[in-house]
């Protein structure tokens, strides 16, 4: 048995989530004010009131892609319902599943005071509801949208790289 020379990267279907926007936390009570760093201030009390965006994923960090393989790993996690991939700001990617704790019920940890370390150490200014920009820089939900970003990111290696060389032609 023979390999295919050229493996196709993008299916011909379209999922349904790329019909669906990405989970997105509750926007914050009315009357808290926008900070000039661009976050919006803390409400009074309990932050996380009225939201439990936090317990309806888990993400986990993956490496930087920088090989096909890691771009078709990428494309296997993003071929699965409720599954996604994302860079942050920082530059860290991490897989997500859109899959809610089995302690939430109605909006509620029923098991508050036994949570997790992870979720006793969650950092509220850290959570969507207060940011005025999305979470993520890179967002990947569907084939499409990996193949969206693989040429967006093969224009900015050529980009780069035509500057390097005009760079070292001018020396």
């Amino acid at each position: 048995m023979t390999e295919p020379k050229d493996i196709r990267l993008l299916s011909p279907r379209v999922t349904p989530k790329a019909d669906t926007p990405p989970m997105r936390p509750p926007r914050p009570p009315i009357g808290v004010p926008l900070l000039n760093d661009g976050r919006y201030a803390l409400p009074e009390g309990n932050p996380c009131a009225g939201c439990d965006h936090c317990c309806r994923y888990v993400s986990i960090e993956i490496p930087t892609p920088r090989t096909k393989r890691d771009f078709d790993n990428i494309r296997w996690y993003v071929l699965h319902k409720n599954v996604s991939v994302f860079a942050d700001w920082e530059g860290s990617w991490m897989v997500q599943f859109d899959t809610p704790c089995e302690w939430l019920v109605e909006g509620r940890c029923t098991h508050y005071e036994f949570r997790p370390h992870i979720c006793r150490e969650y950092d509220p200014t850290e959570c969507e509801r207060y940011c005025t920009t999305p979470a993520e820089k890179i967002l990947i939900r569907t084939e499409q949208d990996l193949e969206g970003y693989l040429v967006e990111r093969a224009v900015r290696n050529a980009a780069r790289k035509a500057k390097l060389e005009k760079a070292a032609w001018t020396k």
